[in-house]
């Protein structure tokens, strides 16, 4: 389910120091979220969806918003997570952004062809960006290539966050033939099926958002990226993520350079 793409062994991938990624300096704090922004007339408009830090010059989010709406500008906010929908350029002008560098920005090329299991791009920022307490790298599997059976997510746009756990694909195909999905090979490789925990817990939460393993490193709590969510709601508990472990391979080979 969480497979690697390709023939290169997971443990045999370069390996991020993990000195530099997945940390938190707070218990409620998540610095490896970015805010996206897309130009729109004299405004700067917030469609609900998430950026997730890989490195001081990538983020990486789901393809179709940046394809439809990057066409005037792209703007990533750092280290707040307030989600104003519609802020003037004023809004930036204490903030920490970087604008995205269009004509390098890249979106998978299989989405490009129309096929949308390949639904995850990764932005470009103009310059790179500092890490500090409040903005920071997460984790990718290279680091932990075997994902926990309970992972974290963010269920909502501003609180908390909630525990789910892998489920066989076939469940979520069941519930969410209206949107494209079934129960194919293709499908269950490159996507992951996972369910709430916690029947109360909210489940609409921002597209983009990632799906989160916890892990111990030397005392050190960090998190490992295994995939971002593909819609902004859910079906009877059932949320469909893209699969970054699947992707991964074409991740590293365009932020690694």
């Amino acid at each position: 389910m969480f497979a690697v793409q390709g023939s290169t062994p997971a443990n045999k991938l370069k390996v991020i120091s993990t000195l530099s990624c997945g940390r938190r300096p707070g218990a409620f704090q998540r610095p490896w979220l970015a805010e996206v922004y897309f130009r729109k007339d004299s405004t700067w408009e917030r469609p609900n969806i998430m950026g997730v830090i890989l490195s001081p010059r990538y983020i990486l989010t789901p393809a179709h918003e940046y394809s439809i709406y990057s066409e005037f500008g792209v703007r990533v906010l750092f280290g707040e997570i307030n989600h104003p929908h519609s802020v003037e350029d004023s809004y930036f002008a204490n903030r920490t952004y970087r604008d995205v560098i269009n004509a390098e920005s890249e979106v998978h090329e299989n989405f490009k062809l129309g096929v949308r299991r390949f639904n995850l791009g990764l932005l470009r920022l103009d310059t790179d960006v500092e890490f500090t307490d409040r903005i920071q790298p997460i984790c990718l599997p290279d680091v932990r290539p075997e994902p926990p059976e309970r992972f974290t997510i963010l269920p909502d746009v501003v609180n908390g966050s909630s525990t789910v756990t892998r489920v066989d694909f076939g469940r979520c195909s069941s519930e969410w033939r209206r949107y494209g999905f079934h129960d194919r090979p293709e499908f269950s490789e490159s996507h992951a099926c996972v369910k709430l925990e916690r029947e109360h817990d909210d489940c609409y939460g921002i597209e983009g958002s990632p799906l989160l393993g916890r892990f111990e490193d030397h005392g050190v709590e960090r998190f490992v990226q295994y995939g971002f969510k593909y819609f902004g709601d859910c079906t009877d508990g059932l949320q469909i993520y893209t699969n970054v472990s699947f992707h991964l391979e074409w991740i590293l080979e365009r932020i690694r350079v």
